[in-house]
């Protein structure tokens, strides 16, 4: 992923379930569909007590999925409530 407002990640997978390795950052929210479900935003800010901290956090998109094939579909959003 790219720290730019509107980025667009497509990508097809076959497991029961689908996350991320990141590093928080202070206001990226990522919009996320499995299989054309709606988008649900998991938002890769801070922790109030950890602000000027960058740290790895994993983060699960989806758990439990059927097995077979799937599709995640991702936005980047600017998060602008903290600006």
């Amino acid at each position: 992923m790219c720290y730019k407002n509107g980025a667009e990640l497509t990508l097809n997978f076959k497991c029961n379930a689908i996350g991320a390795y990141v590093v928080t950052c202070s206001d990226i929210v990522v919009e996320v569909s499995i299989d054309g479900e709606n988008y649900k935003k998991f938002d890769l800010s801070h922790h109030k007590y950890s602000e000027n901290l960058n740290y790895p956090e994993t983060i699960m998109f989806a758990t439990g999925l059927d097995k077979g094939n799937h599709e995640i579909k991702m936005h980047i959003k600017i998060n602008i409530r903290k600006r």
